[in-house]
């Protein structure tokens, strides 16, 4: 925590014969009180878990098919392309297969109406499609706006209350929230940033915006994460024996069912990867000054998780998740190790390589590489500024971000018959060659 500059951090931890729920530090540094297992974060991106978890439910009881259009659902769907509106799918949307713009939004507050989501679906005719449906992993935010839409759709109910009622309550899970007012009568942990002189400030606003709240809008307890983790780990049912979910529909989110970055793969809603013969699940989530990560390893009966109210918090979750696999695994994910190269491949990668709205720069430094991450500012958040990037190549051929505070974080890329390369995709994104792009002010990279 000290190191990841992490005011407060609550971690929870399950193996049989195992639990742990512990508090560190403190909720805030403006209202400072002790953290707890009942502290209540931002849950972030975990929430998409939540999301694919809800719509299994919806295809045990037969009201939901992952491979059917989703316009079988929303018939009145329009995107950019027509071809990819007439023919995406749920499962599409849970693999982060979708290919249009994920991240971007012109507008990204649609207001705290029941509509907001319904509202937000109705711009997506105007999200460049990037790549073609289905053909490779790229991060997608706006997926799961679409997924929650469905989800809304054919519950009759809004996302909130649907997931609410399909999962929240049935796990138990009573201090698992959307909305601000269920959680101000409880303890609660704020966002906290590195300001421009080094200090930390409280980063506002506290949670996303009600459109955002299927990507990632839960505000949850280390408690009830773990609730939600041991339900993950079992067979379907809840802890008083109650049938949420059939084992069949449960199991299948663990299978990798498209390749993603490096050793990932994309499950339904989850990160899936083996280490050491073991099939391990995870996600992560940030938003705007808090850091989660959930990690589960099924066949071994374990879980950690850990929420962190610093921005810089992901070296802490990351560093803890692989001292519980070490301990209960015996190994942890294979560390990247950064070589000096003099070939091709520095020249290949350099250039610019764009999103709408986010541009990556790759510059040659002699045997390695420097990255400039420009992007347009969030509205209504704290946009830190961040330097050039240190970089290098790995072992495997991959990329590697070298210290400061995305220090570990690894991406891919993919040359072309010239041999340059034509996209790298790195914080989960796919961002493809671009000639030519307009400079941009430089500010925060997003990983997860």
């Amino acid at each position: 925590m000290k190191q990841s500059q992490a005011p407060g951090l609550a971690l929870g931890l399950f193996a049989p014969g195992e639990e742990v729920l512990l508090g560190f530090g403190i909720t805030s540094v403006e209202n400072p009180l002790p953290v707890d297992p009942n502290t209540v974060f931002v849950a972030a991106s975990i929430t998409k878990t939540c999301v694919a978890t809800t719509a299994m439910c919806l295809v045990d009881r037969g009201r939901l098919d992952l491979d059917e259009p989703v316009r079988t659902y929303l018939p009145d769907l329009r995107l950019a392309d027509e071809r990819v509106a007439a023919a995406v799918t749920l499962r599409h949307l849970l693999t982060h297969r979708a290919g249009w713009v994920g991240d971007e939004f012109q507008e990204s507050d649609f207001g705290q109406g029941d509509d907001a989501l319904a509202r937000a679906i109705a711009t997506f005719g105007n999200r460049p499609q990037i790549l073609p449906l289905g053909s490779l992993w790229s991060y997608n935010n706006s997926g799961f706006w679409l997924a929650g839409r469905v989800i809304e759709i054919v519950t009759g109910k809004s996302l909130e209350s649907a997931i609410t009622g399909i999962i929240f309550r049935p796990l138990g899970m009573t201090n698992s929230f959307f909305f601000e007012a269920d959680a101000i009568t409880r303890r609660c942990a704020v966002g906290h940033v590195v300001g421009e002189t080094g200090e930390l400030v409280v980063a506002r606003p506290w949670s996303t915006p009600r459109a955002s709240h299927a990507a990632g809008g839960m505000l949850t307890t280390i408690a009830d994460l773990m609730t939600y983790a041991r339900f993950h780990l079992g067979d379907g049912r809840a802890a008083d024996g109650m049938r949420v979910l059939s084992t069949e529909a449960l199991h299948s989110m663990r299978v990798p069912l498209f390749p993603g970055a490096g050793p990932e793969w994309a499950g339904l809603g989850w990160v899936v990867r083996e280490i050491v013969g073991h099939r391990v699940l995870s996600h992560g989530g940030d938003w705007n000054g808090q850091e989660t990560l959930l990690t589960l390893v099924p066949d071994r009966g374990v879980a950690v998780a850990t929420l962190a109210n610093g921005g810089l918090a992901r070296m802490a979750n990351n560093a803890i998740a692989m001292w519980a696999l070490r301990r209960y695994l015996g190994a942890a994910d294979t560390e990247p190790v950064p070589v000096d190269v003099s070939d091709d491949r520095l020249d290949a990668l350099a250039g610019r390589y764009t999103l709408p709205g986010t541009t990556i720069e790759i510059v040659r430094r002699e045997a390695r590489l420097g990255i400039k991450y420009r992007s347009a500012p969030v509205s209504g958040i704290y946009n830190p500024r961040v330097p050039e990037m240190p970089a290098a190549l790995t072992t495997d051929g991959r990329i590697v971000l070298l210290g400061g505070p995305f220090g570990g974080v690894t991406g891919d890329f993919l040359a072309g018959p010239d041999g340059i390369v034509e996209w790298i995709r790195i914080g989960g994104r796919v961002y493809p060659r671009e000639s030519s792009s307009p400079e941009l002010d430089c500010h925060a990279l997003t990983v997860g």
